[in-house]
């Protein structure tokens, strides 16, 4: 039980008012873990198509990456070139594991993905938050220099 305290304390420490984001994290990733068991099944199997098993694990990819590194956020100091450096990196592994994904695409032939409306827009979503996360990491880190310029002032 005291083991338990402590870890609720870290954690409203560390994320005050927004401790619920560890929660949310932690949520996609245990919904990932039998996903991941299914692909691996999937890779293992003389049928179906291993393309798509690796799209699919792309996706996965990503979810746990935007939570790992949501997790690695300090909340208590969010205007930081730690959170501009986090924000950046997901970003750009994000759209790094798109292009993998858009590669892959080409090679799958058990489905007709060009057709498939909600495939595009899952992979437009997609490589439009990662552009996202690098367009705010660098509000961010815009911020951070007008915040040292105000501190140099003062």
């Amino acid at each position: 039980m005291k083991q338990l305290k402590r870890i609720y304390q870290y954690l409203q420490q560390r994320y005050g008012e927004m401790w619920s984001l560890t929660i949310v994290c932690f949520t996609i990733v245990v919904m990932g873990i039998p996903n991941i068991m299914d692909l691996t099944e999937n890779l293992r199997s003389t049928e179906g198509d291993k393309y798509l098993t690796w799209i699919y694990i792309c996706n996965l990819l990503c979810l746990t990456i935007i939570s790992t590194q949501l997790l690695r956020l300090d909340c208590r100091q969010l205007l930081s070139r730690r959170t501009a450096n986090i924000l950046d990196t997901s970003g750009y592994l994000i759209l790094l594991l798109m292009i993998l994904r858009h590669r892959l695409e080409k090679h799958v032939i058990g489905l007709n993905l060009d057709g498939n409306d909600l495939f595009q827009q899952d992979t437009a979503y997609i490589y439009l938050l990662g552009f996202l996360l690098i367009f705010i990491s660098r509000l961010v880190l815009r911020a951070v220099k007008i915040k040292e310029e105000q501190d140099l002032t003062i």
